[in-house]
């Protein structure tokens, strides 16, 4: 079970943070979420598909790394392989959590206390030695906002393509060259047939919101996925 601590100066004071991608580091995972405003950055490395949290039963925006569970196609013993690093691998170990002030929640900073990236020895300070926020801590603050309400922007895309009937289940079934079988059944995808049957209209209202641009970027992503066998593949060689 994951220890999450709300993060203060006196009781982190001398937590430092290793920032490198490495399996040991916690980096395995098959999916990384994404906010909207990654789309453009993301695309050009990683198929991007919606896939439905267990927890939530929100929809997520994620990036796809491997075909196997706790497969990370991108990560080796050298680092992280793509142009693009996710926000929310690079806000780990930490995360929001909420706290009651005044009878509200309000959003505060957690630390992962078991994570593998804590240490004492190695890595970014996150506080400063009079107790001061480092530079590290104040760019993990703005990736954790940026997270927070990029969050409500998801679900707010999710639910205009909804309305549209622009999502539908994907099932990707791959033969890879050992001729192992691989089937991920959980993943959901634009419908280009729904979308090229839009009106103009319905073309419009997406444009103005500023979602167009997120489809096309989207459906142009999967072309990724055959990057994505080519790094299996070798790997199995």
């Amino acid at each position: 079970m994951p220890n999450h601590q709300v993060l203060d100066n006196i009781t982190h004071q001398n937590l430092k943070v290793i920032t490198q991608q490495h399996p040991d580091y916690g980096d395995t995972q098959s999916y990384s979420g994404l906010i909207l405003s990654e789309i453009a950055a993301a695309q050009a490395d990683y198929p991007l598909f919606f896939r439905q949290s267990e927890s939530s039963g929100d929809f997520e925006l994620v990036a796809l790394q491997g075909l196997a569970e706790s497969e990370n196609l991108y990560l080796d013993e050298n680092g992280w392989h793509a142009h693009y690093l996710p926000l929310s691998v690079k806000r780990r170990p930490f995360l929001i959590g909420f706290q009651n002030q005044n009878g509200q929640q309000a959003p505060v900073v957690h630390v992962d206390m078991d994570s593998p990236r804590i240490s004492e020895e190695k890595g970014e300070s996150v506080f400063m030695p009079h107790g001061g926020q480092s530079g590290y801590l104040q760019e993990v603050g703005s990736i954790l906002n940026a997270l927070h309400s990029g969050h409500q922007e998801v679900q707010a895309f999710v639910g205009v393509l909804q309305a549209y009937k622009l999502i539908e289940p994907v099932d990707l079934n791959i033969e890879l060259n050992n001729k192992e079988k691989v089937q991920i059944q959980t993943l959901q995808t634009i419908n280009e047939d729904n979308l090229a049957m839009l009106t103009a209209e319905a073309i419009y209202d997406l444009h103005q919101k500023g979602y167009l641009k997120h489809i096309y970027m989207l459906i142009a992503s999967v072309a990724n996925l055959s990057k994505l066998i080519e790094k299996k593949n070798a790997r199995l060689a």
